[in-house]
């Protein structure tokens, strides 16, 4: 006997501590926002000699904000540090010969120094602070010339206290060239800079007048800065001109414009390179709305970007490729954008940029070409065909996870706001295989076209979805809907209507029908509240009346026994006085046990009930039923304090903490996610677990730091495993997209107590055959999970005898799932 406890300890001191990454699940996931794009505008990029793409624009996604450097698969070069970045949108970058890059932009302060307009970076994104050129104005444009020295434009007037209206020279160390001479120089910005084999310039922009002439958006400069007097522009331009390309010794010009020197010209243009129309450019009706940047690629053929839907009345969106005599290439077309194909202005396209002969990387402000997600970048071929650049893993794409559960055959349901799990799209709906990849026999096809906030599971394994859609897989689904097994939609689930508004929680009862809670007052053109019951068949069950309430409901949770509390802003529930929380019967009624006398201090969000009927509550609250608790607190089932739960000075994060979610449990163990940075003075940041008397659990050991979009807002325990989603991109330093599972061993260092009050029975215990499970008669087996010491899953059964005669010899651990709760426990297999 000794010598069996002595080889069970060993065991159970090589698992993993709880709160570690189990590194067998989705072990491709590189975090670190990988595959997400950007959540604003892309306005300018260039590539480095090894390939790599400094990016810049208005986004935040990553920190630092407005500027990053991509690797060529797409991940983030974290290399690149250039701490908090700019304070103000990046508008053109520009790298030269030495690996040093040229940031301008509408920059007051980079990296906490005043750099006003334009800054120099040294390859690891480090200022160099040599370079002070002393602008009084920001910079629109930068081009590195063919002799080293750079050219800027933008709304400055002087350089270093000398006079340049809006374009300067500057020499490579940053000083003022000044044999550029320019006069009283534009009225107006420059935004478009090209220089010529010649080595004179083109310059384009939204000016009227330079150096007190006439010169409407386009004009040519010699390189000592004088007038090209040769380049008869006539009218010019009647609007914006944005970007300007040279093929051979012509010249294509975009812009806002739809007039060329008393020409109509949509749009784009090409001038032979004496300025004069070039009336073989064949182009048509031109674009409907404005393009922003072009290129001419090696062939001479001509890719353009921008805001335009069409290009001489043929459907092209924001991005084309034009033969060299400007007609459509007809083979190249990424098709339409957005998720259900409709156009989503002011998507558009500002910087396209060639990698090479057959790649061209692509930025502006966009989220899916052809229901593929790419948001704000992505590289293409020269034939239009989106690449695996930023492909993605985990969940990406603008995403947040909402909600976790796991079938009978040891999948997972994830759901939330996203667009791709792992790169490939599944719009807020995923089911994945138990070692975290994607599970391919499941195609939930557009999926929603907004958020799921709450799901669960029925018995029969068909999913109910809610949240804030309206259409799944296309099809007009109001806020709620059921699915089968395949991802297809189950239309015995007839809603009609459905809800008119946010539909926020949703849990199959025992007897299989549906509580629902929500913002809606109506249900299928009925005026409901907004906690109603549903039958299995998607109709009302007007058995369940839950009468008036004098505020709204915010969320609710039923316990073992069936009864329902019910979490809201109200002071009187259906004439029962009781404040923020009450307990209904089955029916709807109120159960008057419990009675919350005092009004709490802030919003309750969250509630989690314990084994033994004591309450745990979380949200913004400092003082809760006239007790001071910091966001959380345990009250007993009347609705009294329970003053043996302390938590001490709480929860603290400046501004305010929040508490996202309470998960109990087994052995009443309590795991808390939110955003805070201290638990009772302690530093801890968002996630953690509290013994049973409120005590911190420093067994619990996730090294979870703080980042800007680190929220936990799901977690679903999976016997020896936890699985957590919500909005962060690392967790305990390593890369991990919104989602990934924990090791979660403690429970089974100790016979489970659960066991004990759930009266379950499990023998022989050591075993050789047959295990038989006896389960009192309120109680019914939903599944019997058998883990082995590794904690790996290996087999899951649904009886109550299990032959387990292929099993090797040694300790294995059956989590029981009942109706009633579930419990873990060891077993010996001899």
């Amino acid at each position: 006997m000794k010598k069996l406890l002595f080889v069970l300890l060993i065991s159970l001191n090589t698992f993993s501590q709880d709160g570690s990454i189990d590194n067998t699940f989705n072990s491709t996931d590189l975090g670190n926002y990988f595959g997400d794009g950007l959540d604003n505008y892309v306005r300018t990029a260039c590539k480095q000699s090894d390939g790599k793409i400094i990016v810049g624009g208005d986004y935040y996604t990553i920190n630092p904000r407005r500027i990053g450097r991509y690797n060529i698969d797409g991940t983030i070069d974290e290399t690149f540090d250039v701490g908090t970045g700019s304070d103000g949108t990046i508008m053109s970058l520009d790298i030269q010969n030495d690996g040093k890059i040229l940031v301008g932009g509408l920059i007051n302060n980079f990296n906490g120094q005043n750099q006003w307009g334009i800054v120099r970076l040294n390859s690891n994104g480090s200022i160099d602070s040599s370079f002070n050129p002393n602008l009084n104005g920001y910079v629109t444009k930068i081009k590195i010339l063919s002799d080293g020295k750079i050219l800027i434009g933008g709304t400055f007037s002087t350089v270093n206290g000398v006079s340049r209206n809006k374009l300067a020279k500057l020499n490579t160390d940053g000083s003022l060239d000044s044999s550029f001479a320019i006069g009283t120089g534009f009225n107006n910005s420059v935004l478009a800079i090209k220089e010529q084999s010649d080595n004179k310039i083109i310059i384009g922009g939204s000016f009227t007048t330079f150096n007190s002439l006439t010169k409407n958006r386009i004009l040519r400069l010699n390189s000592d800065g004088s007038i090209d007097n040769t380049f008869s522009i006539g009218s010019g331009f009647n609007s914006t001109v944005w970007d300007i390309d040279i093929q051979n010794s012509e010249i294509i010009i975009v812009g806002n414009f739809t007039d060329y020197n008393s020409s109509i010209s949509n749009k784009i243009v090409r001038l032979n390179s004496n300025g004069i129309l070039d009336t073989n450019f064949n182009i048509g009706t031109g674009f409907d709305k404005n393009c922003y940047t072009i290129n001419v690629l090696e062939d001479n053929s001509i890719i353009v970007g921008g805001e335009f839907n069409f290009f001489n009345s043929i459907e092209r969106n924001l991005i084309l490729k034009l033969n060299s005599n400007g007609s459509l290439n007809t083979n190249f077309n990424l098709g339409n954008i957005d998720v259900d194909g409709t156009i989503g202005i002011p998507f558009h396209i500002k910087i396209l940029l060639p990698l090479n002969s057959n790649e061209i990387f692509v930025g502006g402000y966009f989220a899916h070409f052809n229901s593929t997600y790419r948001s704000g970048l992505m590289n293409i071929t020269v034939d239009g065909n989106i690449t695996t650049f930023n492909n993605g893993t985990g969940i990406s794409g603008n995403a947040y996870v909402y909600k976790l559960l796991k079938t009978n055959d040891s999948k997972y349901y994830v759901l939330g706001r996203f667009d791709k799990y792992n790169g490939q799209t599944n719009r807020n709906l995923a089911k994945i295989n138990y070692d975290g990849s994607i599970d391919l026999s499941y195609n939930s096809g557009l999926g929603t076209n907004n958020q799921i906030v709450d799901a669960d599971l029925q018995n029969d394994e068909k999913l109910i979805i809610v949240g804030n859609f309206t259409k799944y897989n296309g099809v007009t689904k109001n806020y709620i809907c059921r699915i089968n097994q395949d991802g297809t939609i189950d239309n015995t689930f007839n809603i009609g209507s459905g809800f008119n508004d946010f539909v926020k929680r949703v849990k199959v009862l025992s007897n299989g029908k549906i509580l629902v809670s929500g913002s809606f007052t109506n249900y299928n053109g009925i005026s409901v509240n907004n906690l109603i019951r549903l039958n299995s068949d998607g109709t009302i069950d007007n058995s369940f009346n839950i009468g008036s309430v004098n505020g709204y409901i915010t969320t609710f949770e039923v316990d073992s026994n069936n009864k329902i509390f019910v979490l809201g802003n109200f002071t009187n529930f259906n004439g029962f006085n009781t404040n923020t929380l009450v307990k209904l019967n089955e029916d709807g009624t109120v159960d008057n046990s419990l009675v919350i006398q005092y009004l709490p201090d802030s919003t309750v969000t969250k509630i989690a009930i314990q084994n033994d009927g004591k309450i745990i509550l979380g949200g913004y609250f400092t003082n809760f039923n006239n007790y001071n608790s910091n966001k959380l607190i345990r009250i007993n089932s009347n609705g009294t304090v329970d003053t043996s739960f302390n938590i001490g000075s709480g929860f603290y994060f400046p501004g305010s903490a929040i508490i996202n979610n309470i998960t109990i449990q087994p052995d009443n163990k309590i795991i808390i996610a939110g955003i805070f940075e201290s638990y009772n003075s302690i530093p801890i940041n968002n996630f953690l677990r509290l013994e049973n008397n409120g005590l911190l659990d420093n067994s619990f050991n996730t090294g979870y730091e703080l980042f800007d979009n680190n929220n936990i807002n799901a977690i679903l325990l999976d016997g020896v495993k936890i699985l957590i989603g919500g909005g962060f991109t690392k967790y305990n330093g390593e890369g991990k997209n919104r989602i990934t599972r924990l090791n979660f061993n403690s429970l089974l260092n100790l016979e489970n107590l659960s066991y004990q009050k759930l009266k379950i029975n499990m023998y022989p215990n050591p075993v050789s055959e047959i295990l038989k499970i006896s389960l009192t008669t309120d109680k019914e087996l939903e599944k019997v999970n058998i883990y082995n010491q590794l904690g790996q899953l290996i087999k899951t059964e649904k009886k109550q005898e299990i032959n387990i005669s292929s099993l090797a010899k040694g300790t294995y651990f059956i989590e029981v799932i009942t109706n009633k709760g579930k419990a873990t426990k060891q077993i010996i297999v001899n």
